[in-house]
C-alpha cells in the first residue's frame, strides 16, 4: 500500500484543477487512479476538478487561435501534443469560425480528395468476362465411355453418369471445359470439374456463348 505524505496531498490540492492527474501523478510518482482515489475520497476534490480542469494552456489555446484556419487538425495537435480529437473539440469550446466558411471569405477552398476523374474511372473498368472453352457440344449428353472411379484422370468429367458393379460411381470422363477466373484487371482460365453438358445442368444452363 502507498502512503500519502502531507506534502504529497498539499501538491495534489495545489494543481488539482489547473494540471491533468496524470501529470500531478508524474510530479508525486502516484499513479493515474491513485490520484483520483486520493482527490475523490480523502480530499474532496472531486467537484472542483470537474468545474476547472484545463488540459489546454493558455499558450496552447492562442497557437490554436492563430493557426486554427491555415492549419490541419492533426498538425495543430501535433505542434501542441494534442490528438485531432481534442484539437477539434478545443475549437468547437472556443467557438472558432467554420473552417470552410472562413477560408471561404479568403478566396480559398480547403483541399479535399474527391477520386479519379470520369476518364481514369472509365480506364479502370473491367474487362467483358470471356466465354467457356471446351470441346463438344454442349446441348448433346458426351458419347464417350464412362469411367470408373477409381480411374478418372483430372481433366475428365466428373459427371455422374451410372453405377459400376462394386456400388462406386461412374464418371462421363468426357474433356472438362475451362472458366474464366477474375485475375486482377483481367481473367485467367482455370480447369472446371466437368464437361460443357454437365457444367450447364449443375449451374442452371448457364451460357456458353
Amino acid at each position: 500500500m502507498s502512503y500519502w505524505t502531507e506534502e504529497e496531498d498539499a501538491i495534489l490540492r495545489e494543481h488539482w484543477g489547473q494540471k491533468s492527474p496524470s501529470e500531478i501523478g508524474k510530479m508525486i510518482n502516484k499513479s493515474r487512479s491513485a490520484i483520483f482515489e486520493r482527490a475523490n475520497r480523502r480530499l474532496g476534490l472531486t467537484s472542483s476538478f470537474r468545474k476547472n480542469t484545463q488540459f489546454w494552456t493558455p499558450e496552447q489555446d492562442e497557437f490554436l487561435r492563430q493557426n486554427w484556419i491555415h492549419m490541419q487538425a492533426y498538425e495543430i495537435g501535433v505542434s501542441v501534443g494534442k490528438s485531432k480529437a481534442s484539437v477539434i473539440g478545443r475549437a468547437n469550446r472556443l467557438k472558432l469560425p467554420n473552417k470552410r466558411v472562413a477560408l471561404a471569405t479568403l478566396g480559398l477552398k480547403i483541399k479535399t480528395y474527391r477520386g479519379p476523374t470520369r476518364e481514369t474511372r472509365s480506364s479502370r473498368k473491367m474487362k467483358p468476362r470471356p466465354p467457356l472453352v471446351y470441346t463438344g457440344a454442349y446441348d448433346i449428353a458426351p458419347t464417350c465411355a464412362p469411367v470408373h472411379f477409381w480411374d478418372v484422370k483430372k481433366d475428365q468429367c466428373r459427371g455422374i453418369v451410372g453405377e459400376a458393379n462394386d456400388g462406386l460411381v461412374m464418371f462421363c470422363g468426357e474433356t472438362v471445359c475451362k472458366k474464366p477466373v477474375q485475375s486482377g484487371m483481367d481473367y485467367e482460365y482455370v480447369d472446371t470439374s466437368y464437361c460443357i453438358y454437365h457444367y450447364r445442368r449443375y449451374h442452371n444452363n448457364v451460357k456458353v456463348k
